[in-house]
């Protein structure tokens, strides 16, 4: 991703302030009047070179290079930073493969361009689940104008003490924080990021995501999150579960022979051969079954080291999130509008209906019908019934955003969705791609909070200015300094590798 932003330096009087992308630093996507693309993505992701390693610069990394020097005039380059920021595929590599691939990217990057590059602790690393969240809730806000009240509350509250100001920030009349919770659902992991209000009592400091962020007038917002990542629960992961949970009930027999399975998350008609186990699966398409296969998955039965746990043994503050309205991108996205074109507020009844038929057609069928629709390929055909069923399971069983469907792996889809249409319940679940036309991705929020790192503040030139301050429980992997590239190098493979993106940002000085 390219992003430029107003030169913050200029005078104060040049800058309006009549809405919230004015009052924070003001950020474009791409250069303004270019007819360039600002985003390039490039498949397989950055993960999958841990074992071939010689090939990461050619058939990786000089693309992308490429096509930032293409996009960028020349003669900005020296003044433009890049930064490439890995996400979970990255975290499922050992901590010696990251950095073998972290020190070869930015070798490569110094080697071959005159980009900006402070150090590549600083510009090359691996964030976190908890970083990924926390950047994906201040991009959706960002570009919903949600943090347009907190902005006029430390206008007209500057003069309260900063903790009696963040507790006003994170209430609206009615007791809820104004802002939207955040989902996102990638390949190897899932997160949810939400702002805390007053009434949450089960969540200690520790656990609390701080956010600060400069206003362009030197002015400071202070929000406080919970945010938590559930690695190994993106759509690509629980797939590979999934199979795993298969071939652990399945007689092993002689080796020349492999038994066929029926699986219900596949096309009818759909033979997969699964050689690491020696069985072959043949899809029954039966979107019912596979949910209640899917169910099984979230190991709610997990032991809980810290009460409350929402599931997997992860501890959840207690709270309704059936009264929160919530955003989700990526696969939330894909698996919604891809196929089915139910992009959009989330109707349980229509989705239910429309996944059925689906994944009821023979496996011939669905091919033809979908393989020509722009953007569709053959893989997504392929596992749709299963992601759809996950997305299923993970906002109604997993984290509660809509009301349960099952109480356990046993309940029928029917009588749940008879319940629910007896119920009250105002939809509150947008799956998004863009928002006003610009692409909901957590790196805008990232590029936000170094924008703003660079406002002075206006009362304490020496006080600490935006930060994200993650719980101490959060582990960032892969940010070591340049003197730990490469150490102890060992190539592995990941079970299951998601399509990382490397976001390229830079500022026109």
């Amino acid at each position: 991703m390219i992003y430029t932003w107003r030169d913050l330096a200029k005078s104060s009087s040049e800058i309006s302030f009549n809405n919230t992308l004015e009052r924070l630093p003001e950020i474009d996507f791409g250069l303004p009047g270019s007819k360039e693309a600002f985003s390039f993505k490039i498949s397989p992701g950055i993960s999958s070179y841990s074992t071939k390693i010689s090939e990461l610069n050619q058939k990786h990394l000089a693309p992308m290079l490429e096509h930032a020097k293409k996009v960028i005039p020349a003669h900005k380059h020296i003044q433009t930073p890049i930064y490439l920021m890995a996400t979970a595929g990255m975290r499922l590599l050992d901590d010696d493969s990251q950095k073998q691939i972290l020190y070869r990217a930015c070798e490569f990057f110094k080697k071959n361009s005159i980009f900006y590059i402070k150090n590549c602790k600083a510009h090359f690393n691996v964030i976190s689940g908890e970083e990924e969240g926390a950047y994906g809730w201040l991009s959706v806000n960002y570009l919903k104008n949600r943090f347009l009240p907190l902005i006029n509350h430390t206008s007209e509250q500057s003069q309260l003490p900063s903790q009696s100001q963040n507790s006003l920030l994170s209430r609206s009349t009615t007791g809820e924080a104004e802002t939207f919770g955040f989902l996102d659902m990638g390949g190897a992991s899932t997160q949810i990021a939400f702002q805390l209000n007053s009434k949450i009592s089960d969540i200690s400091q520790d656990e609390i995501t701080k956010i600060k962020l400069m206003k362009i007038d030197g002015n400071s917002i202070e929000v406080n999150l919970f945010v938590t990542t559930f690695l190994g629960y993106g759509t690509n992961e629980a797939r590979r579960r999934y199979v795993e949970s298969i071939a652990s009930k399945t007689p092993k027999i002689a080796d020349f022979e492999y038994p066929v399975i029926s699986d219900p998350c596949l096309p009818k008609g759909l033979f997969v051969q699964v050689k690491s186990n020696n069985f072959v699966l043949m899809g029954s398409g039966k979107l019912d079954s596979c949910v209640k296969e899917t169910y099984k998955l979230l190991n709610k039965k997990e032991f809980c080291a810290k009460p409350p746990c929402l599931f997997n043994g992860v501890h959840f503050p207690t709270l309704n999130l059936k009264n929160m309205q919530f955003l989700g991108v990526s696969e939330y996205w894909y698996a919604s509008n891809d196929i089915l074109q139910l992009g959009g507020l989330w109707d349980m009844f229509k989705f239910i209906k429309k996944a059925r038929d689906f994944c009821s057609l023979d496996w011939n069928s669905a091919k033809s019908k979908y393989i020509d629709t722009p953007g569709i390929i053959e893989d997504r055909i392929r596992l749709q019934c299963f992601k759809a069923s996950w997305i299923i399971t993970i906002l109604h069983d997993g984290f509660g955003i809509l009301p349960e469907l099952f109480l356990d792996s046993n309940s029928d889809v029917d009588a749940a969705l008879e319940s629910l249409s007896r119920s009250d319940h105002k939809p509150n679940f947008h799956s998004i791609n863009e928002i006003n036309s610009r692409e909901a991705s957590w790196t805008l929020g990232a590029i936000l909070l170094k924008v703003s790192e660079s406002i002075p503040n206006k009362r304490d030139f020496n006080s600490t200015l935006s930060f994200i301050r993650l719980p101490k429980s959060s582990k960032k992997s892969g940010q070591t300094g340049d003197e730990d590239f490469g150490a102890g190098i060992q190539e592995t493979t990941p079970d299951s590798v998601l399509k990382v993106e490397v976001h390229i940002k830079f500022r026109p000085f």
